[in-house]
């Protein structure tokens, strides 16, 4: 038998309509998105194309093995006609032909199972991997929305943190700050004491007093130099 590119098309059909048969069934199960549909319909075409290229490779063989039937079954026939001036040596011969026949035939019908058993398995096959496709896409999907999820989370959480340390760090200053001015009205009301006294402030003493107001307030640029107070 001649092998034609009708023979092609029919098995690549074959492929063809159970994968995408089992596409629509993994559709409606899983609800997959256009991209994911088109991405497995390519793998599953790819699939047939390649089954179908390895089917006809078989039926190629197949071909082959018909041909050499065919021509065996003509030496068969020509011995036969020359067996009438043979011997009981040709007739013998023709048996053993006719053996190698029934081998061939048996070889053939063994291929063929064995074309239909392949063609079975490639079918699994592409089934398989377009379902393997599609769920890896799923899969991708999953994560790449459980990245942004992650990442979103770590942010939210530097930015916690964030406020946490300066919220410490203010604190800090708060707390320097009000000791600061506790000392600054301690030593205010010593050197006020002192002057209701009549006692004498001395230049380092009024020194240490302006340092601390400036330690307070950065817009003082200087100490007074001149610290004497005189009664009015």
């Amino acid at each position: 038998m001649a092998i034609t590119t009708t023979d092609l098309s029919i098995i690549y059909d074959e492929f063809l309509t159970k994968g995408l048969d089992n596409l629509k069934s993994l559709q409606k199960e899983t609800q997959m998105e256009d991209e994911q549909i088109a991405a497995a319909s390519a793998s599953i075409i790819a699939a047939a194309m390649r089954e179908s290229i390895g089917a006809l490779e078989v039926l190629k063989r197949i071909e082959i093995l018909d041909l050499q039937k065919v021509t065996e079954t003509n030496k068969a026939l020509d011995i036969a006609s020359s067996t009438a001036v043979r011997d009981a040596q040709s007739a013998q011969d023709l048996l053993n032909k006719q053996s190698e026949k029934l081998r061939i035939d048996e070889q053939v019908t063994l291929i063929q199972k064995q074309v239909d058993t392949e063609s079975k398995k490639a079918l699994d096959i592409a089934s398989s991997t377009a379902v393997r496709d599609a769920q890896s896409a799923q899969d991708l999907k999953n994560k790449a929305a459980q990245k942004i999820l992650i990442d979103n989370q770590v942010l939210k959480l530097q930015k916690d943190t964030a406020f946490v340390d300066e919220q410490r760090t203010q604190l800090g200053l708060s707390v320097t700050y009000n000791n600061k001015i506790k000392s600054l009205n301690s030593y205010g009301n010593m050197i006020g004491t002192m002057g209701a006294g009549g006692l004498v402030i001395s230049s380092d003493m009024w020194s240490a007093f302006f340092n601390m107001v400036k330690g307070l307030n950065v817009d003082v640029s200087a100490n007074p130099t001149d610290t004497t107070i005189i009664k009015a």
